[in-house]
């Protein structure tokens, strides 16, 4: 789903859409996953016992991401999933900064440069480490300062 480069991390099943209301806009694609749905039956025994037997199967599910749908409760529904999720809207200099205390956590030496990202498992001066090199994004460089 995130290889798509969808607009949001919200999704919602197409029944569910249905029921509130909302429909996919014209020419929008679903995104196919695996549900997981778990099963549980009672089995007597031999000794007159009832044992629970529980099991996962898993079925295709159609979704699509919350800029692919419309209609009124829509926004009820993203706030529903914020909610659930516990997000909160933070300003780019927050995150950045919240990003780089988890960054200065890991005991593996982080640098800026380049155009991708890049994980090394060995490097020049902590072989045993490994080190992990992030892209300079618009966003870095303006934190950063001049």
């Amino acid at each position: 789903m995130h290889i798509r480069g969808s607009a949001t991390p919200f999704w919602c099943g197409f029944a569910e859409a249905k029921q509130l209301g909302i429909f996919p806009r014209k020419g929008s694609e679903a995104v196919h996953i695996l549900r997981p749905q778990l099963h549980r039956r009672e089995v007597p025994s031999e000794g007159g016992e009832v044992t629970l037997r529980s099991w996962a199967s898993y079925r295709p599910v159609a979704v699509f991401n919350a800029a692919d749908l419309e209609g009124e409760a829509l926004t009820g529904l993203v706030e529903a999933r914020q909610a659930a999720e516990g997000v909160e809207l933070k300003l780019e200099p927050e995150r950045l900064e919240a990003a780089e205390a988890v960054l200065g956590a890991w005991p593996v030496p982080v640098s800026f440069g380049g155009g991708s990202g890049l994980l090394s498992a060995l490097h020049r001066s902590h072989p045993a480490a490994g080190s992990r090199q992030l892209p300079l994004t618009s966003g870095v460089l303006r934190h950063l300062g001049p």
